[in-house]
């Protein structure tokens, strides 16, 4: 089920719902991938769906690309996001990562 995000692209912030984060689940995820599901929110749209470039995540974050990476992995394999890769033959696409209720 997809998270309900209220569209604030156009806002500095993002919107996080506290039962979403706290859980024993995000507890046990490393700071890196708690941070980027932070940058993801700023991103996302009313369908909590977002697609920065991972470079763009390392740059907002503060993390290396590799750890972007990891990040991603983790919130996937948790159940936080969805990725969905648009074009795995080329470098230059965005993913779409979908924020999902973990609950």
């Amino acid at each position: 089920m997809a998270v309900e995000v209220k569209d604030r692209r156009t806002s500095p912030f993002g919107l996080v719902y506290r039962s979403h984060i706290d859980t024993d689940a995000f507890r046990a995820l490393p700071p890196c991938a708690r941070i980027v599901y932070f940058v993801l929110t700023t991103y996302a749209g009313n369908a909590g769906r977002a697609w920065p470039k991972q470079s763009t995540l390392s740059a907002v974050s503060g993390y290396s690309p590799r750890a972007i990476r990891r990040a991603i992995a983790e919130l996937d394999g948790a159940g936080f996001l969805l990725v969905d890769v648009r074009d795995p033959l080329s470098w230059r696409r965005t993913n779409v990562y979908t924020l999902i209720d973990p609950t």
